[in-house]
């Protein structure tokens, strides 16, 4: 029986050590990819931005083509009905990847004091509440809560907020009246073989791949190089449409596509 609980003991802290490494490495992704956001942002968003000049121009060219087949007239306003729908999909989008451009280029540095408390306070918080850790807590509503806003929080480098947490789970703990050191997790072994699988796909997947492009800066130097390029080409083609455009004639008047 006592070899039993050793065995399930270092299970678990196995499991607790391998939980706490896939949240620091989903952490480390998260702070290469604001890094890669900071230094490809604004070109990656004007490329996309002339991506949906094309494809309104695109719409334009098709509804103007159905028009003419038919006879029938066309005016600007017809148009811009047509592919209001169309590009309202490609504009959320758009506005979602400047926002966090904004925020990646907002994002501050700690010290490393402050990172190391709050790792600190991380790994204190985790063994008390994680969900994984602590099968407990599962209908919990308020200990869930305050773990979303521990891992929010903690992917920010929010330390005010942290310690703040850190006193909240102190007081529900108190409340729920629940022992945490009776804990009982059923099929560890297996738990612990996904979550050793989760470790190697965040390792082996972007967004924590663009650490080894953007350590080495003639990698950065030739991504930069194919994105200008790649811009060009999209502005290159929005002339060609433009052109077809304006080759669509209408009682001899020339329709010319205008694009903020």
């Amino acid at each position: 029986m006592q070899e039993i609980v050793k065995v399930q003991k270092a299970s678990y802290a196995k499991y607790e050590e391998l939980l706490l490494q896939k949240s620091a490495l989903k952490k480390e992704a998260l702070i290469w990819e604001q890094k890669y956001v900071r230094v490809f942002g604004e070109l990656i968003i004007e490329i996309f931005n002339e991506k949906i000049k094309c494809v309104k121009k695109k719409k334009a060219i098709s509804f103007c083509q159905v028009a003419i087949n038919r006879g029938r007239a066309v005016t600007k306003e017809d148009i811009e009905k047509c592919v209001e729908k169309e590009s309202r999909k490609y504009q959320k989008t758009l506005d979602s990847m400047i926002e966090e451009h904004k925020a990646a280029k907002a994002a501050g540095s700690v010290t490393e004091l402050e990172l190391l408390t709050i790792k600190k306070i991380y790994h204190k918080l985790t063994k008390l509440i994680h969900p994984d850790l602590n099968p407990n807590f599962a209908d919990n509503e308020k200990l869930q809560e305050l773990w979303s806003q521990i891992v929010v929080a903690y992917n920010g480098n929010d330390l005010k907020s942290l310690q703040e947490l850190e006193n909240l789970v102190a007081k529900a703990l108190e409340q729920s009246g629940q022992n945490v050191e009776k804990i009982e997790i059923l099929d560890i072994e297996k738990k612990i073989a996904d979550v050793e699988e989760e470790i190697k796909t965040v390792r082996e997947t972007d967004p924590y791949q663009y650490k080894y492009l953007l350590l080495d800066p003639d990698a950065v130097a030739e991504k930069k190089k194919q994105l200008e390029e790649e811009l060009r080409q999209y502005k290159e083609h929005a002339n060609q449409l433009d052109q077809i455009l304006k080759g669509m004639l209408e009682d001899g008047v020339p329709i010319i596509w205008e694009t903020n």
